[in-house]
């Protein structure tokens, strides 16, 4: 009578295999949707940063704009064309910011060189010379999304210069007289590679995007 009993207690090799198996398969569900919310914050702490990146550049841009550039090395180059994405794809002649060939990374905003990774700082614009040398329409202006994992994005903007047809405006710092609408992009995300020279690749499985905002620069007459 008790032998029978012990035979009646405890799981048999197949129960707990079986248990091994839908445990295996919780787990295995379980990793996968921490993976996938994981991938998904990531994401949206790139864009959110993206946007932070983005209202802060244009009110730099504003204010050069505005009451014109500070110093004698920063200069605006408004013919880089060939992006890849829409909508920047569909107009021509976006503008960047470059720094004199001769004065190269002593102004404040702007670097020209990242040999390093130290060399290019977080909030600086590093004018990435693609092209030919000097100024051409296959240059860059490229920010910092997250630092820390090598994470960048393109800089540039557009100028409409129609919005001010009554002449209310004083010249800017281009001399160009009237108020005209602004419109930064920031093309993102992308792989930065400090060296010489530094090389920016789209993130893989990652779609890069376009995001922009607008404002009217200019100093009005009254």
């Amino acid at each position: 009578m008790q032998s029978e009993r012990r035979r009646g207690w405890g799981f048999t090799l197949v129960e707990v295999m079986v248990g091994m198996v839908l445990t295996g398969i919780l787990l295995t569900g379980v990793v996968g949707l921490w993976g996938m919310v994981a991938d998904q914050f990531f994401r949206l702490s790139l864009r959110q940063k993206a946007v932070f990146v983005l209202h802060g550049h244009m009110e730099r841009l504003a204010q050069l704009y505005r009451y014109g550039n500070t110093t004698t090395n920063m200069s605006v180059y408004s013919s880089t064309t060939g992006y890849d994405h829409p909508p920047l794809a569909t107009n021509t002649a976006h503008h960047i910011l470059y720094v004199d060939e001769t004065v190269r990374n002593s102004d404040d905003l702007m670097r020209t060189a990242a040999a390093t990774k130290s060399a290019f700082e977080e909030g600086k614009i590093l004018y990435m010379d693609y092209g030919a040398v000097n100024e051409s329409a296959e240059d860059r202006n490229i920010v910092w999304l997250d630092r820390e994992k090598d994470v960048a994005a393109q800089l540039s903007w557009y100028l409409d210069n129609t919005i001010d047809a009554g002449n209310q405006c004083y010249n800017d710092v281009q001399d160009v007289a009237g108020c005209r609408l602004l419109t930064l992009y920031l093309d993102y995300p992308y792989r930065f590679m400090a060296g010489t020279p530094p090389t920016m690749t789209a993130l893989p499985e990652y779609t890069v995007e376009t995001i922009s905002i607008k404002t009217i620069v200019g100093r009005r007459k009254d």
